[in-house]
């Protein structure tokens, strides 16, 4: 199993941080306009997101890591759920986030995350990190990537434009992390396997959402393709 830092190893609130990640029902209202970093328009960001894909197809992992988490804290701005879609936490896919050019800690992590799988890295390699900061106790998400279970984690995080190794992320206090199938909580130097990420409902309703939307990144054909 993936090791841990020292300094994540306390025990979580889970079922407290499990009721904070409850999400609203809404009608979502699909919105673009020039929110994000440089004033790019939404059709603009999900054309370079594309470009992104196609350029890193067959490229190291190292570099689709880098490449990945420099395009996401490049081209999206930081903005709360409560004024992006009118909720308190809403976890928005790929395209709702490039859509709108915006979004929190959550957005940033997710939308690596699924980019990362899409260009083929394992699934066991990655893991999203629900921790608190260690100042102030703030929830923050970030996405953390394993070479291998043996190996220290990686960091991708939207406060830091280089990935760090965990065991630098002294402000970082993990609470649980989870992936498509599992939901984990540390124990010891590992993190070990306790229930079904489903449990999740936030994590539940945007894989629904997406499946449901035939959300994907082959359905995109920008000109850039043409």
């Amino acid at each position: 199993m993936p090791k841990l830092s020292p300094h994540f190893l306390q025990l979580p609130r889970v079922l407290a941080l499990l009721l904070l990640l409850h999400m609203q029902s809404w009608t979502l209202a699909h919105a673009g306009g020039d929110m994000a970093r440089g004033g790019h328009s939404s059709a603009e960001r999900l054309q370079a997101w594309h470009k992104l894909m196609h350029d890193l197809a067959g490229a190291s992992e190292s570099q689709q890591l880098q490449q990945v988490n420099r395009f996401f804290n490049t081209h999206i701005r930081y903005a709360e759920d409560i004024d992006l879609w009118g909720v308190s936490d809403y976890w928005a896919s790929p395209e709702e986030t490039l859509e709108r050019g915006a979004g929190d800690c959550e957005d940033f992590a997710l939308a690596k995350y699924f980019t990362l799988r899409q260009l083929g890295v394992a699934p066991e390699h990655l893991r999203l990190l629900y921790t608190t900061l260690a100042g102030n106790g703030q929830a923050h998400m970030v996405l953390a990537y394993w070479p291998t279970p043996q190996h220290e984690a990686l960091v991708l995080d939207n406060l830091d434009a280089d990935l760090t190794p965990v065991l630098q992320r002294q402000d970082l206090r993990i609470q649980f992390a989870f992936d498509a199938r599992h939901l984990y909580k540390p124990e010891g130097e590992t993190l070990r396997a306790v229930a079904d990420a489903a449990l999740l409902p936030a994590w539940r309703t945007l894989l629904q959402r997406m499946a449901g939307a035939q959300l994907s990144l082959a359905q995109l054909q920008p000109a850039i393709d043409r």
